[in-house]
């Protein structure tokens, strides 16, 4: 969820250093969701994330509102200059030590309702700031 004043993309979101999918583009008040599923690491519980996102200032605002409009879309100078356009906003990394957060008990519950419930994280920015808080939640009776 963004909870900062300017719309945010989000280009990581990586457990133990591996890569990790990505919601992308979060709008003010705004929500994305991803899924990660049991199989889909043999290394256990993740120790910890690192985040990367960047903040849509009113300054990167108008200067990509310059771009959505020319002729040229997708062509290289196009391209360099998307990625002008985005090194103006503040990009910012944190990485989130998870031990705290993904309790022995709190995965005690998760495993003990396998098939009717699953570990729930809340990833909340707001501006240069992040925090994860989880929650086992029953998706199925």
């Amino acid at each position: 969820t963004n909870q900062g004043p300017y719309s945010i993309g989000v280009g990581k979101f990586d457990p133990d250093g591996q890569r990790g999918p990505a919601p992308g583009a979060l709008g003010v008040g705004g929500s994305a969701q991803m899924s990660f599923m049991a199989g889909d690491s043999t290394r256990g519980v993740p120790k910890f994330v690192v985040v990367e996102w960047m903040v849509a200032t009113p300054n990167y605002d108008r200067s990509w509102e310059g771009l959505k409009i020319r002729q040229d879309k997708y062509s290289k100078q196009w391209m360099k200059d998307v990625d002008d356009v985005n090194a103006q906003a503040p990009h910012y990394t944190r990485r989130i030590d998870l031990t705290p957060i993904l309790t022995p008990e709190l995965l005690a519950q998760v495993q003990a309702n396998r098939s009717t419930t699953h570990l729930k994280l809340n990833v909340v920015f707001k501006g240069e700031e992040v925090s994860i808080t989880a929650e086992p939640e029953v998706w199925r009776k």
